[in-house]
Parts: structure tokens; sequence; C-alpha cells
């Protein structure tokens, strides 16, 4: 137990001794700049996502709210020939003549 403290203290003084190198330190304002220009676009980039997602959330809303989820679409409707077109299909299935009388378009 002993033998772990202490190495432990070794190990921090050493890491304590390699941050004090002149090269480290020199390189210390780079970082910091590096650290403080991105710090700046992401908060930058946050904001933008923000105003994005409050537009899309209002947009929801007013779509569900407004009725207009599925305005605007033309309901299909079929007509009597259609109908029975399909009725047809529906009997002659399987039995081979579905594509003799029905040819599937190309």
């Amino acid at each position: 137990m002993a033998e772990k403290k202490e190495e432990t203290k070794e190990q921090s003084s050493e890491q304590v001794k390699e941050d004090k190198t002149p090269e480290f330190q020199a390189q210390q304002p780079d970082l910091i700049a590096k650290a403080n220009s991105v710090a700046e676009r992401l908060e930058k980039q946050n904001k933008t996502f923000e105003a994005l997602l409050n537009r899309q959330e209002r947009l929801q809303v007013e779509k569900t709210l407004g009725g207009t989820a599925e305005a605007g679409l033309t309901p299909k409707s079929l007509t009597d020939e259609d109908k029975a077109t399909a009725a047809a299909k529906k009997q002659l299935e399987g039995t081979g003549y579905e594509d003799i009388l029905f040819p599937k378009a190309k």
C-alpha cells in the first residue's frame, strides 16, 4: 500500500516537472487560443441549431393544429370500371389467365 502511494507521488511529481518545461509552457498559449476558438464555434453552432429546432417545432405545431396534415391531397376515387377490373383480377388470381387478360405494363 505504501509502495503505491510513493509511486503515485513520483508520477505526479514527474508530471509537474514535465509541465514546467519551456517547450510545454510555450505551447500553452496556443492550446488555450485554439480551445477558445473551438468553444466559440461550438457556441455559435449551438445557437444556430437551437433556432432551427425551434422553427421546426413551430411548423410541426402549426401543421398539427391547423389540420393541414393531409390537406390538399385529392382523394382517390375509383370508377365503376376500375372496381370491376379489380374484382375480375381477384377472381382470376392464380388461374394463369390474369396475365393474358390483364398484362402488366412494363
